[in-house]
């Protein structure tokens, strides 16, 4: 499974999650990192502008995470970072 990640992430607000654009195998898709996930790992602030801050703030532990939950899980698309998915 081949994965990168665009950097034109986006602020969901039906959600409240920031929507991260994802190239999977060259097929592109989105996935999403739910704010209880920035709250709880990275202490993330209350506004969407928080949210997008804490995510590039973290970048590179979050697509870690969303990579390897990707392949544990087979998904092309449509991938939930929870909190519970980071190896602590």
């Amino acid at each position: 499974m081949r994965i990168s990640f665009l950097g034109a992430i986006a602020h969901d607000p039906k959600s409240d999650s920031v929507i991260i654009p994802v190239v999977i195998d060259n097929k592109l898709t989105k996935c999403n990192v739910t704010k209880e996930c920035l709250d709880n790992k990275f202490y993330a602030g209350p506004q969407p502008e928080d949210l997008l801050a804490t995510y590039r703030g973290h970048k590179i532990e979050i697509q870690i995470a969303l990579a390897h939950k990707l392949r544990a899980t087979g998904r092309r698309s449509g991938v939930t970072l929870l909190a519970t998915d980071f190896n602590d």
